[in-house]
């Protein structure tokens, strides 16, 4: 790595034995092992030791990532400044704070995330779906159709059922990663495990935010671990691959 390239990554991230303890603070406070931390925030077990070690620094998007998850604000994690919790969410009603806090809050959080994604995005071909009818005038009933208006119906019908079809493709790309993930266990290739999984994190976001990806990627953790485990040229195989899929849904 270059001189200028090592001090501008030390300038972004802060060490510390007053910053090892605010991180301490948060595994004592959650009862948690640094292994369950990683794991929690979708960062690398070997990153979390070096963390907790103190041979890396926390970083400003690692440090949000922990707010994120815990409660616990960047700025007080990162300089020891200013309030230590988050305020609790504030303006949204209680049916929204119960949906994040037992969201992000899970232990199994990837996994509940996943399926939401995608029911998500099912949910928008069904409301583009009933979109389509009404363009259509074909939702209110009329004992007289004709043969013409059925053949409207058939084609939005069509459509949409076409549109499910291929939001099953992109979810076959992660069910092809699960499996490679089974494959690198049953070779003890712990390491190659958990790069297809932190592949797996940044894609599903990747899906999740469409044509927004690329404007926010550069402050996603789960981007910068791809990066870190030098899997980008998967990483853009599948995602070139997701969204020639994604071509075919309009919403």
């Amino acid at each position: 790595m270059s001189k200028e390239k090592t001090q501008k990554k030390r300038i972004q991230s802060v060490k510390g034995n007053a910053v090892l303890e605010r991180l301490r603070y948060v595994l004592k406070q959650n009862n948690m092992s640094g292994r369950q931390f990683a794991e929690k925030i979708g960062l690398k077990a070997e990153s979390a030791t070096r963390l907790f070690n103190g041979v890396t620094g926390l970083t400003k998007p690692l440090a949000y990532s922990i707010e994120l998850h815990f409660g616990l604000r960047s700025e007080w994690l990162l300089t020891g400044e200013g309030d230590r919790e988050v305020p609790r969410h504030d303006g949204l009603s209680p049916l929204e704070r119960c949906g994040l806090e037992t969201l992000f809050f899970g232990r199994h959080f990837w996994s509940y995330l996943e399926p939401l994604v995608f029911e998500r995005l099912q949910g928008r071909i069904h409301d583009r779906f009933g979109g389509r009818l009404r363009e259509c005038d074909i939702v209110k009933p009329d004992p007289l159709t004709t043969k013409f208006e059925e053949n409207q119906l058939a084609g939005v019908v069509e459509k949409r059922d076409s549109e499910l079809a291929e939001t099953e493709k992109i979810r076959k790309v992660f069910k092809n990663l699960r499996k490679e993930e089974k494959s690198c266990l049953e070779n003890h290739d712990i390491p190659g495990k958990e790069k297809k999984v932190r592949l797996g994190y940044a894609l599903l976001l990747a899906v999740h935010f469409g044509d927004e990806w690329e404007s926010i990627k550069a402050d996603c953790q789960q981007w910068k671990d791809v990066v870190e485990d030098e899997t980008v040229k998967e990483f853009k195989k599948l995602h070139s691959h997701i969204n020639k899929i994604r071509g075919g849904i309009h919403i």
